[in-house]
C-alpha cells in the first residue's frame, strides 16, 4: 500500500479555527528554537504575537500555504513576495509592546546584524533579496515531520519561483535546516551569530536560483 501524499493549499482568508491551528503548528514545531527565544524573550505571549503577526503580514504582502493528511492542518508556511520585504525587527506592532530591555536588544543588536547578513548574502541586479519570494517562517507538526510535509510546501514554492524565473531566499538557525533546504537547491550564501541575554543562534542566509537560471559567482 503506497503511503498517503500530502496535500497542500492556500490560506487566504482564513476562520478564526484555521489561524489558531496555524499558531499551534508553529509553537510545537519551533519550540526548542533559539532564535524564536531570542525574538521573545522566552514569552509564549510574544511568541503567539509573532506568529500572528506574520500571519497577517504574508496574508497581505506574500502568501500562507498549510498541508496535511486527511484535510487535516499539520504544517505551514508563510512567504513574503517579490517586491515586498519584513523583517520582525522593524515591526512596530510586535516592538511596542515589548520590554524596554528587549526593544534595545533588537534596536542594537538583533537589526543592525540582520542588516549586514542581508546586505551581504545576497548578489546584486535580480538575485537581491528583495526581488526575490522569502520564506518568513515554515514549521512541520512533530508527529508529522519526516513525511514529506515540508518539502510538498517547498515544491509549491519552488514551481511557482521556477515559472518566473524568480529566486527564493531564507534565513535559517540549524545546520539540520541548511542540509534540508541545500537537499531542496538552496545554496548557502553567508552567516551571522546573534547573542542575546536568552541564548544565542547563528542565523544561515540561503538562496535558491531559478530552476534554469546561470549559477552566479560565489553561488554556485
Amino acid at each position: 500500500m503506497s503511503a498517503p501524499i500530502p496535500i497542500a493549499r492556500r490560506l487566504t482568508s482564513p476562520n478564526t479555527q484555521e489561524r489558531t491551528r496555524v499558531v499551534e503548528i508553529l509553537e510545537t514545531a519551533l519550540l526548542d528554537d533559539k532564535a524564536i527565544l531570542c525574538l521573545t524573550g522566552a514569552s509564549k505571549t510574544s511568541e503567539r504575537e509573532l506568529y500572528k503577526i506574520c500571519l497577517n503580514i504574508c496574508l497581505r504582502d506574500g502568501e500562507v500555504w498549510v498541508a496535511g493528511f486527511n484535510d487535516q492542518i499539520n504544517a505551514v508556511t508563510f512567504w513574503i513576495r517579490p517586491g515586498a520585504d519584513f523583517h520582525i525587527g522593524l515591526s512596530d506592532d510586535y516592538i511596542r509592546d515589548l520590554p524596554d530591555d528587549m526593544k534595545e536588544w533588537m534596536a542594537h543588536h538583533f537589526v543592525p546584524k540582520y542588516n549586514e547578513l542581508y546586505k551581504g548574502s545576497y548578489p546584486t541586479g535580480q538575485q537581491v533579496r528583495v526581488q526575490a519570494w522569502h520564506i518568513l517562517l515554515i514549521g512541520v507538526q512533530p508527529t508529522f515531520q519526516r513525511r514529506g510535509l515540508g518539502k510538498r510546501l517547498l515544491d509549491v514554492l519552488r514551481e511557482k519561483a521556477d515559472s518566473k524565473s524568480q529566486c527564493i531566499t531564507a534565513d535559517v538557525q540549524t545546520s539540520f535546516a541548511v542540509h534540508f533546504f541545500n537537499n531542496s537547491g538552496f545554496a548557502y550564501t553567508g552567516v551571522k551569530n546573534f547573542i542575546s541575554r536568552q541564548a544565542g543562534f547563528p542565523l544561515w542566509s540561503m538562496l535558491r536560483l531559478p530552476f534554469q537560471a546561470q549559477a552566479v559567482p560565489g553561488i554556485g
